[in-house]
């Protein structure tokens, strides 16, 4: 399903972290993207600078984030860590994006 509009009235999930691949620190301009369970298209995306990211992730009509899931993907592929949102206001959470693969060459 598409997202509902934008809400600029609820404050943003704001996750800050370090990404890698299986151990090894993710390449500068890598991207990060969300995705939200229910929804079609992503809803935040960021570039790694210096192995961190800080990824904003806008909240879409009165409740989109209600009890779903957030998925991660590091330059496409999906992390092992997911999120849950509550409704509204900023999250600060620093974890490693991690996957099984090897980074990109």
């Amino acid at each position: 399903m598409p997202l509902p509009p934008l809400n600029s009235r609820l404050l943003p999930h704001v996750f800050v972290g370090t990404a890698s691949f299986g151990g090894v620190t993710a390449a500068d301009g890598v991207e990060v993207a969300a995705w939200m369970s229910g929804f079609s298209e992503l809803v935040g995306t960021a570039l790694v600078s210096g192995g961190s990211y800080t990824l904003l992730v806008n909240q879409y009509g009165d409740g989109s984030f209600d009890g779903r899931t957030i998925t991660f993907k590091l330059d496409r592929l999906t992390a092992k860590q997911t999120a849950t949102g509550p409704r509204a206001g900023p999250m600060w959470w620093t974890w490693t994006q991690t996957t099984t693969s090897r980074p990109p060459s």
